[in-house]
């Protein structure tokens, strides 16, 4: 059955590649327009990338120019990192400030005593305070360990527990407030009380907190009689004018037991020069009238008497004297001077650890010694600062406290380490205390207004490679492109020559050169004008080394020390370079950056050019497709009619030759003849 052809399927007469043959000349249209299509996709993909690297462009020029450019960023910079960092906004000043952190802001941080391994902690109602904020929860009892993550569970992140084993055989517990302040102090309410009393957490305070009321029975006479014309009391305010000395008793005296503080505020006031009171001329000695004599109705008056005293002339004015040494501490039989005030405008609250100066105090004495100064008293209280009600900590790590700053000489105290309501535009985060002062410089971001520079250039560089390869079938352009990675280079080459001739995006690279070449206005006039002036040209080499094909392509190079020179020197003008409101009327209208995104936006924007343009090949791509599937119909057809035509050609062979042996049989003798003959 094999050797039986089968008309249509059979091949005996090699009709497959008669057909195959016939195919490929009818399949040339259908290959044109398959090429067609590829051809028509990649011109829209190089499109597509064009457009997106004229996005890039677009925005690095819109970075330059727009209400968010980045040369009204500021920047602020600490002498001293270690003692304070800042940031600064917009908004910020350039300038420079002296700040000295005299105290950061600290929270209550209270260490237990040793505890054995197996301490445990009753159940009960426990509670706990930082600030005006509360905790409470029910503790059905266990270990020191359970307790502390319990703690942490339900403490609102106000606060935190540990527990340390400080032994092989003991174990200490840390409860730290995470709230900064001295507003904000950690107590312990409820059951937590008994707990901290037993885990050697706190101890009960002997001493609370005593203020002293100021008022004119309040003092009295130090080591010279009181003069009331040289201090005032008014509102709680003790005045101290020139020349002023008293003392403040303390009735009981008060035993300066360890940890309590003496607190006051102090103001020093200066007052004009010359406004002591003048001294008047002295009135001399007092001589009675000379007298007369009267004789015959004639009376004759003695001369006065001559007294002889000379002229009188006024003292010199007294030589300013300034002394800050005020305040002194009287007890154990002895007066013990405080350290000088500061010279600083305004308050001063100054914290005085009696224990260090005296063991019992009897009085606060105060000594104005001052020409041209008046010394404000006010605040006077002692207490200890640890103290949290009736109960102070044992092993107090850290004490909730404010951080205190001086600013130019005015001090400030804030609760939090950071810092954003002291200068106008920057957050100061401090780090640590330090009596040295720290130098704060606001001022330009340059670094960033720099980085948006070369940004833009690189961007543009970028465009202007793409629209050279899309052009051009010169590979020596892709060469001249030393930034290249290997999978790039090999894109680029598959790109190359893809709109040779466009006259749209020669036109573009032209004008592009054009805007990078021209002079602009700005507020500096023509001594900064050009991109070359800042140090971006397309040669920024000093030295001639000959032909370069490459310089003439129009890419951009800078020279990054006449940048940094540029801005530096002149922010403003290079700031106008790139975006000016030439009019006055706070729009910009010229400059490098605003020129390129205004010619660019008729490519990408909608409506444009690429768009326009991405759309018609849209269109021949659809219609395209159609033709092709259109074609492969016919070419379906085609086939399908060759095939029909060949088996039928191949079927009536096939008879031929049936007949043939039928009438070669009819002779006999395998085909010899007609018999007879």
């Amino acid at each position: 059955m094999s050797d039986i052809p089968i008309p249509g399927v059979s091949n005996q007469y090699n009709t497959s590649k008669l057909i195959s043959d016939a195919m490929k000349l009818e399949r040339i249209p259908l290959t044109r327009l398959q090429n067609r299509e590829t051809t028509l996709k990649k011109q829209r993909e190089a499109w597509l990338d064009i457009n997106r690297t004229i996005a890039t462009v677009r925005e690095a020029s819109q970075g330059l120019y727009s209400f968010n450019n980045p040369f009204d960023d500021k920047v602020a910079s600490s002498s001293n990192s270690s003692v304070l960092t800042a940031t600064a906004t917009r908004k910020a000043q350039i300038g420079t400030q002296k700040i000295t952190v005299e105290k950061i802001a600290q929270a209550d941080a209270f260490l237990s005593s040793s505890l054995p391994s197996d301490f445990t902690v009753p159940q009960g109602d426990y509670g706990f305070e930082v600030g005006k904020k509360q905790i409470a929860f029910q503790w059905g009892g266990g270990s020191l360990t359970d307790f502390a993550r319990f703690i942490n569970q339900h403490s609102q992140g106000l606060l935190e527990a540990s527990v340390i084993s400080n032994t092989p055989t003991t174990q200490v517990m840390l409860i730290r407030s995470k709230v900064t302040g001295a507003e904000n102090t950690l107590k312990f309410t409820k059951d937590s009380i008994k707990f901290g009393l037993a885990a050697g957490l706190l101890a009960k305070t002997g001493f609370g907190e005593r203020a002293v009321a100021l008022s004119p029975s309040a003092v009295q006479a130090w080591t010279k009689p009181l003069a009331p014309e040289t201090y005032g009391i008014a509102n709680g305010v003790l005045t101290l004018k020139p020349g002023a000395e008293l003392s403040i008793p303390m009735t009981p005296p008060v035993a300066a037991e360890k940890g309590l503080v003496l607190e006051l505020t102090v103001t020093v006031r200066d007052l004009p020069q010359g406004s002591a009171a003048p001294t008047a001329a002295p009135s001399g000695p007092t001589i009675p009238p000379t007298g007369g004599i009267e004789y015959g109705g004639i009376k004759v008056q003695s001369s006065p008497s001559a007294s002889g005293l000379p002229p009188w002339s006024p003292p010199p004015p007294p030589q300013p004297v300034n002394d800050l040494g005020v305040l002194y501490l009287a007890g154990d039989g002895k007066s013990v001077k405080l350290p000088d005030l500061k010279e600083a405008q305004g308050p001063q609250v100054i914290q005085i650890p009696l224990s260090d100066y005296v063991q019992s105090l009897s009085a606060i004495e105060a000594r104005n010694r001052n020409t041209y100064r008046e010394i404000e008293i006010s605040g006077i209280k002692i207490y200890n600062p640890s103290a949290r009600g009736e109960y102070s900590p044992v092993h107090a790590i850290s004490q909730a406290s404010d951080a205190v700053v001086e600013l130019d000489g005015v001090k400030a105290t804030r609760a939090s380490n950071t810092i954003d309501d002291l200068i106008p535009g920057v957050t100061i985060n401090l780090q640590a205390p330090d009596p040295a002062p720290v130098t704060l410089d606001v001022g330009p971001n340059k670094k960033k207004i720099k980085d948006g520079i070369i940004s833009f250039i690189g961007d543009y560089n970028n465009l202007l490679a793409d629209l050279e390869i899309y052009t051009s079938r010169d590979p020596a352009v892709i060469d001249e492109i030393t930034y290249y990675s290997p999978e790039q280079r090999k894109a680029a080459h598959e790109k190359l020559g893809l709109f040779l001739g466009d006259f749209t995006l020669t036109e573009m690279k032209s004008r592009l050169q054009e805007i990078m070449m021209n002079p602009y206005k700005t507020s500096a006039g023509r001594r900064l004008a050009l991109l070359a002036q800042i140090g971006i040209s397309t040669n920024t080499s000093s030295t001639y080394t000959g032909f370069d094909a490459a310089k003439l392509r129009g890419y951009l190079d800078i020279d990054e020390t006449k940048l940094d020179q540029a801005i530096t020197s002149d922010l403003t003008g290079v700031k106008d370079l790139f975006g000016y409101a030439s009019s006055g009327d706070l729009i910009i209208n010229t400059g490098v950056a605003y020129t390129v995104d205004q010619f660019l936006k008729g490519f990408n924007s909608v409506g444009g050019i690429i768009p326009m343009r991405t759309a018609s090949i849209d269109q021949s791509i659809s219609q395209t497709k159609r033709d092709i599937t259109s074609m492969e119909h016919q070419l379906a057809d085609k086939e399908a009619s060759l095939k029909e035509k060949y088996g039928q050609m191949q079927g009536a062979i096939d008879s031929l030759e049936q007949s043939s042996k039928a009438i070669q049989s009819l002779g006999g003798g395998g085909g010899q003849g007609i018999p007879g003959q």
